[in-house]
């Protein structure tokens, strides 16, 4: 392990400049691979699981903007998904 970082989106930009490869979620490595021209594939073991969570804070419970932001997140996620599970 060369490195560890908290937020997955920074992944790119240090295998732009560094000889590394990374484990990312595949809906993440395709966006990675042709965003920055970087190439992906499946990991070659069976990886564990893992669980999506969003957070905000309570007093932004009942937040209009707040609420339609994380139902628009919410469906961002099925559709994606869904497309996986179909294909």
């Amino acid at each position: 392990i060369r490195s560890a970082v908290s937020h997955f989106p920074t992944v790119p930009f240090m295998l732009k400049e560094l000889p590394a490869i990374a484990c990312v979620p595949s809906v993440a490595a395709r966006y990675f691979a042709a965003t920055f021209d970087l190439e992906y594939s499946q990991l070659p073991i069976e990886s564990p699981a893992f669980t999506l969570g969003l957070a905000w804070h309570t007093r932004l419970d009942a937040d209009p903007a707040q609420t339609w932001f994380r139902g628009l997140v919410i469906e961002s996620i099925d559709e994606v998904v869904k497309q996986k599970n179909a294909g």
